[in-house]
């Protein structure tokens, strides 16, 4: 069953049922870029799983560091697929508690602080923090490429649904995430401004 056709049926949002599946109240597996549900009841809230350690340390490292970097393979996905869910959901919060249940983030860090406005129930201030338009310092051509890629994975867009976003062909934007470099600095703001970065510094186009 479709993301969509689940949610009329229990009378939420599609946003709301893929916050579910990735806080495990409802059971259901890829086909290609979507998810296909398995469950066809209501779910119930206790059937929502905490996060291994090792989840939770990178989606820690990703939300602080606001990169992928670091991460491979499924857990990089993974870490992906539930940044994108608690920007979609309503209720980010109740996902951040289900994900450390029983547990709390040590250390100081924004990622550890928006936890525990979560586990306090402050869901408004969540929201707040994960809709934050990003502002990044990109002047390395590594660091822009780094962006690009990492936001458009959270995104789950594919090279030629940000060119199409972008309006620019999907070279261009292979290029900026390959190296980092294109042919104008008008093209890298539009790969960014599609993708809610505002940079504060960009690579000149000449630089090598």
């Amino acid at each position: 069953m479709k993301v969509a056709e689940y949610s009329k049926r229990i009378g939420v949002s599609p946003r709301r049922v893929r916050a579910m599946i990735a806080a495990g109240d409802v059971k259901a597996e890829r086909v290609g870029r979507n998810w296909k549900v398995l469950d066809e009841e209501r779910p119930t809230v206790h059937s929502r799983r905490p996060l291994s350690e090792t989840s939770r340390q990178a989606l820690l490292q990703a939300l602080n560091k606001r990169t992928l970097d670091g991460l491979t393979g499924q857990l990089r996905t993974r870490t992906a697929e539930r940044i994108n869910m608690l920007r979609e959901s309503d209720e980010p919060s109740a996902l951040l508690t289900a994900w450390w249940r029983g547990s709390a983030p040590t250390g100081i860090s924004g990622a550890a602080n928006l936890i525990l406005h979560a586990k306090r129930g402050d869901n408004d201030r969540v929201r707040e923090v994960l809709h934050r338009r990003q502002e990044r310092y990109l002047r390395r051509p590594e660091d822009l490429a780094r962006a690009v890629r990492d936001e458009r994975t959270i995104r789950r867009l594919s090279v030629d649904e940000l060119g199409r976003l972008a309006e620019l062909p999907a070279d261009t934007v292979r290029r900026i995430e390959r190296t980092g470099e294109t042919a104008s600095i008008g093209a890298t703001r539009r790969v960014l401004s599609a993708l809610q970065i505002s940079p504060s510094a960009i690579p000149s186009p000449e630089r090598r």
